[in-house]
Parts: structure tokens; sequence; C-alpha cells
């Protein structure tokens, strides 16, 4: 499998009118899928800078590599971890459900924030390569310093803040879109575990071109129940 410029900005163009179209889809049938409907148009301007990146590289220009960089991971380090929980949220009806939502997206905020903020301060914390045709960020966190913690805890901590929300939420479709997650993780983890960041998030992109068929059911109660039928086997 091979990932370039044009990879990134071929997704950007697939996702970007495709989460428009969620938007005009989520206000007309049920506005509290406004969130969760913006993740293909997030994902899409995400891997446009993901593109502006490999040509930065490709060019060799630091300038536009640090840039696109830093504009890549403020998606991946902190939007992400508030708006998915924030966006399960919004479409939650349990009230016990909609307040560990309402706590997990807290957290996704500050812990996002954590991992984020400092790359904006030590530019030594971030170093960019090119492994087998995808992108490797080399990421310092304040967490993976601390010998009294397990290897990779910044990126457990991550995958359950972003990975929990959609699996407890009592929305059907939102469950299935937490498996689809959570399988492209283990494969990217498996086969590209030197470029996690970047894989992920592309498949992660691709994969949100499912919140289609969940805004078009949103207002169709047979068609969710039927999906409960599918998650609760799987």
């Amino acid at each position: 499998m091979c990932f370039s410029a044009s990879a990134s900005f071929t997704a950007s163009v697939l996702l970007i009118p495709t989460g428009i179209y969620c938007l005009k889809e989520a206000a007309t049938k049920d506005k509290t899928y406004l969130a969760i409907a913006s993740l293909p148009l997030f994902f899409g301007i995400q891997q446009a800078f993901e593109g502006l990146l490999w040509l930065g590289l490709a060019s060799n220009n630091t300038n536009t590599i640090h840039s696109a960089a830093l504009s890549f991971l403020f998606f991946s380090h902190f939007f992400w971890l508030f708006w998915i929980p924030g966006s399960a949220y919004s479409v939650e009806t349990n009230q016990l459900l909609k307040k560990i939502l309402a706590i997990l997206t807290l957290v996704g905020f500050v812990y996002g924030a954590c991992l984020y903020l400092p790359l904006l301060n030590y530019s030594d914390w971030l170093e960019i390569q090119i492994i087998d045709h995808s992108i490797s960020y080399r990421l310092n966190f304040f967490f993976n310093n601390q010998v009294f913690l397990p290897k990779d805890f910044s990126w457990i901590v991550y995958i359950l803040i972003v990975l929990i929300p959609l699996f407890i939420c009592s929305n059907r479709s939102f469950n299935l879109l937490g498996v689809l997650m959570f399988i492209s993780a283990m494969i990217t983890y498996l086969v590209f575990s030197y470029a996690f960041i970047s894989v992920w998030c592309f498949f992660a992109a691709i994969i949100s071109i499912y919140l289609i068929y969940i805004i078009n059911q949103s207002a169709n109660p047979e068609s969710n129940q039927l999906l409960s039928d599918v998650t609760q086997k799987l």
C-alpha cells in the first residue's frame, strides 16, 4: 500500500463534499447529528494538510513541513479527542450515558491539550520521516517520560478516549462506527506501526464516509433497530 500527496489530496477532495452533504442532511433531519456529520469535512481538511506536508517533504521546505505537520496534528492530537466524544454526547438520550460522555469530552479536551500544546513550544519534540511510502510522526510526550507509566501510555489513553464513547453510545450506528475504527486501528498497528498516526487517520477518514448512511438513517427507527441487531451479534 502506498501513500502520497496525491492520495491525501484525493481523499480530501472526496471527503470535504461528503462532509458538506452530511451537514446539510443533518441540519434537515436531526440537528443533534450535526457534530458527527462534520467528521468527513474535518477529516478532509486534515488530509489536505498532510498533502501539503508531503509537498513540503518533497521540496525540503522546512516552513511548510513544520506548519503542515502541526496543522495535521491539531486534529489528530487535540481536536478528535474531544470532538468524537462530544459528537456521541450530542445524540445520546440516556441521561446516565450522557453524563459519562460529557466527562469523556472534558477529559479528551484536557488530555488533547496536554498532548498538542507542548508541540507548539518544543520543536524538538516533533520529528517527521518518510518510511515505506508513509509519513512517520515521531513525537515526544510528557507522559512517556515517566518511568512509572507503561510503554505507549499516551496511545493507550488516546484510543480509549476516542473509542469508548462510540462503544457505549446507545445509538447503534455509533457502535458500528466504533467497531470499524477499532478494526482499522488494529490493522494499522499490526501492519503500519511505524506510521500509525498517519495511516490510522487516513483509514478513519475513509471510514467516515459511513456517516452518509448514519445521517440518512437517523430518522428511520426500523433501520436503527436492524442495525442494533447486527451490532449485538458482533
